[in-house]
């Protein structure tokens, strides 16, 4: 009689369904609560209070906050491990692969029962999330079987990646333990990257990889680039990426595929065994040492002291991290053999190399191997470039941004010496707008300056400086250059106003101004009085305004703050142009894109200005408006120069 080969085991495909449908039930019954549950209540809430809001409405805010695959990837793991826990026990694990199945059946057979476990509670929640919305928003309900969908694919990744990491360890918990490493290992290693970066290279500011959300860290990936949108005031919403879905659902068939090769090499006697197999130990050592040793060393480092110069704290950091990538190799080896003795020539020997690779690691960002620190775009590959810090302004002439290049260079050139200086003074020392009238004994000043360009391929480069020197030939020059480019009048008027509000024909609205006035018992209190008057007087504010900005009134760089005025003014713009029509500052500037707020005949924007005294325009407007009696309304309280003003808001 001709043997049958078969992929699909009946009787193991049971047996799993009847021993592990508390998982699913579980499963199942978070589904429940979160969408037609959730959905019913919601409902019920409507009907009782429906307001402004649509049935279809709710349906559409419902699923576009709750697409979000942590549920999805917490369950793959568990019944992940419970389909193959046989494989962590040695009687279990002997016995089954004693019986006449082979292993293409046995893994088959469990991946398609943990398959249902997870998909079958989705799709009765599908069902009865449906039943929910029926006859209430039907025109939504292709909404949950959408949702059904995206859930569907994302458990396909999600289920066939935990199988595949299961099959390397003998171990539930280190099952697990690999599980969330491996999701989370790119989101690791780029916020480690960024903090050794921020630490050793001068101006990168947490920024030396922009991107944490790629791929490679799958739940946030498909956090920002999976679900329903509503486009501006659309009555539908729409499904955003459908091919990622489709990407990852691939990818999971693939995993599927490497987990029942590596199934069929796994040896039955690893059960109990950290990991299953061995040509994976290098792997793990060498991760643990690194990743982990890292984030042991960065934090030893700021335990022991964060103000202090960059060349301290990175000989701090390198000590550290010998100690614990040292420690943490032999660690690692301890899990995987299940043995204190593991001090051996061959692991010290290879501990040393890992060590050594670390350490030329960190030297080639020390000096700049890559010239991350001295990169300073080319004047033609500039779309924008962007100043903040005692000010922001925008700029994108040519001149302009040759301006700025020069100012980035000169502050580059001192790094060696800026990495050298001792900071734990710098929350105490004058700042560099005090130039003009020095009061530090020992000549210290310090500055703060953000550099973003925007270039024309997209790319953002963006570089803060915490400068700190005694050295009064470069203070000068970077006073100079600083006063000359965060004082230009022009620049300061297109990042409160936008840089194409000569197009933009601005209208004033409506406003606010805010200041200190006494109540009955002689407290003082921070109140904002709202601007009243017809469209031609409010206009007058907003030619003041601009006539303030043409008299450099609000470029502060520089000048001594002498603290009499504790005023601002809150205003709400109006253009007939639409939103996108609107050219912002590329960074820091008075207005983004959140801001603004669309309407039939134009946009609405708001932007809020502190009032010093070189205001005299606008002091006069508000005079001639009989919002104040004078400029001293808007003085600080007597003897409280200087202070928080923060104690004045009600």
């Amino acid at each position: 009689m001709q043997s049958k080969i078969s992929c699909f085991n009946k009787a193991i495909f049971k047996k799993n369904l009847t021993r592990f449908w508390p998982f699913a039930v579980l499963y199942a019954v978070y589904l429940f609560m979160i969408h037609p549950m959730s959905m019913y209540l919601e409902f019920t809430n409507w009907y009782t209070n429906p307001g402004d809001r649509q049935a279809w409405e709710l349906v559409g805010n419902h699923f576009s906050n709750l697409t979000e695959p942590f549920s999805v990837c917490a369950a793959a793991i568990v019944i992940a491990i419970a389909v193959f826990s046989y494989l962590y026990q040695s009687r279990s694990a002997n016995m089954i692969h004693a019986f006449p199945v082979t292993r293409t059946e046995l893994f088959v057979t469990n991946y398609l029962s943990g398959l249902v476990l997870m998909v079958l509670p989705q799709l009765l929640t599908a069902l009865a999330t449906n039943l929910v919305i029926l006859g209430k928003a039907n025109r939504m309900i292709w909404m949950v079987w959408a949702w059904f969908g995206i859930t569907l694919g994302e458990t396909l990744f999600f289920f066939s990646f935990a199988c595949f990491i299961v099959m390397f360890t003998g171990q539930i918990l280190a099952a697990g333990l690999f599980y969330v490493i491996w999701n989370c290992l790119y989101g690791a290693a780029v916020v480690l990257i960024n903090v050794v970066g921020d630490m050793i290279i001068y101006g990168i500011s947490g920024s030396l990889i922009n991107n944490p959300v790629c791929p490679l860290f799958p739940v946030a990936y498909m956090v920002r680039e999976i679900g329903f949108y509503r486009y501006g005031e659309l009555n539908n919403y729409q499904l955003d990426g459908i091919s990622v879905v489709l990407l990852y659902a691939a990818a999971g068939l693939v995993f599927a595929v490497l987990g029942w090769f590596i199934y069929q090499k796994r040896r039955i006697e690893c059960a109990g065994d950290f990991l299953s197999m061995k040509w994976t130990a290098p792997v793990f050592r060498w991760g643990t040492a690194m990743i982990v040793g890292v984030a042991g060393a960065l934090c030893w480092t700021y335990l022991t002291g964060e103000y202090t110069s960059t060349n301290r704290m990175v000989t701090r950091f390198v000590i550290f991290l010998v100690i614990c990538s040292f420690v943490l190799f032999f660690v690692a080896e301890m899990f995987v053999e299940k043995s204190f003795r593991v001090l051996k020539k061959r692991i010290a020997l290879e501990n040393i190399c890992c060590v050594a690779v670390l350490l030329a690691g960190v030297a080639l960002l020390w000096f700049d191997a890559f010239g991350v620190e001295t990169y300073v775009p080319e004047t033609d590959q500039i779309k924008v470039v962007s100043l903040g810090g005692n000010g922001s302004v925008c700029f994108e002439d040519t001149s302009d941004i040759e301006e700025v290049r020069a100012l980035h260079k000169l502050i580059i050139g001192q790094r060696f010496e800026q990495k050298a200086q001792d900071q734990s003074y710098r929350m105490d020392t004058i700042s560099l707008s005090d130039v003009a009238q020095p009061k530090a004994a020992d000549g210290r000043y310090e500055d703060y300056i953000n550099i973003t360009y925007e270039l024309k391929n997209g790319r953002m480069v963006r570089r803060s400086y915490w400068i700190i020197t005694e050295d009064p030939s470069f203070r000068d020059m970077l006073w100079a250059q600083s006063e000359s480019l965060f004082n230009d009048t022009e620049a300061l008027k297109r990042s409160c106003l936008g840089m194409n509000y000569e197009e933009l024909n601005w209208q004033l609205v409506t406003g606010y101004v805010s200041y200190s006035v006494p109540d009955d018992t002689g407290e003082y209190l921070y109140n904002s009085y709202p601007l009243y008057g017809s469209k031609e007087q409010l206009q007058k504010i907003y030619d003041a305004i601009v006539a303030d900005f043409d008299a450099g009134a609000f470029g502060q760089y520089g000048r001594p703050d002498t603290g009499k005025l504790s005023a601002s003014v809150n205003l709400t713009l109006f253009t007939e142009r639409k939103g996108i029509e609107i050219y912002y500052a590329s960074d820091g500037g008075h207005m983004s894109y959140f801001d603004g707020e669309d309407r039939a005949d134009g946009t609405n924007m708001y932007v809020d200005l502190n009032i010093n005294e070189n205001c005299t325009n606008l002091i006069d407007a508000l005079i001639d408006l009989g919002i104040i009696t004078s400029a001293d309304d808007l003085c600080v309280p007597e003897g409280d120069t200087g202070a928080d003003y923060e104690k004045y808001i009600q």
